[in-house]
């Protein structure tokens, strides 16, 4: 191996490491004023004319599906009401 490419390899993999090592985290804000937000909250809607629209399926549509985790929410149109989870 030259010693060039083997500089190259070292580097790129110092750089992708030193990205690695980076803690994220980010808040997202939809809605009128952007520039305030919760300090707590992750997610922030903020709207006087619209809203949130979650899934919407029937109990035999939601027994269907393996996928669901704990805390997803959809709207099940056969009870008419919010369910959390399966």
């Amino acid at each position: 191996m030259s010693k060039k490419l083997f500089i190259m390899k070292n580097l790129i993999f110092t750089i992708v490491i030193f990205l690695c090592s980076f803690d994220l985290y980010s808040q997202i804000k939809i809605g009128g004023n952007p520039t305030s937000i919760q300090a707590g909250s992750i997610l922030e809607l903020e709207s006087t004319t619209q809203g949130l629209s979650l899934p919407r399926l029937t109990s035999v549509q939601r027994d269907q599906q393996s996928h669901w985790k704990e805390g997803h929410l959809i709207y099940n149109v056969t009870i008419g009401g919010l369910l959390e989870g399966i």
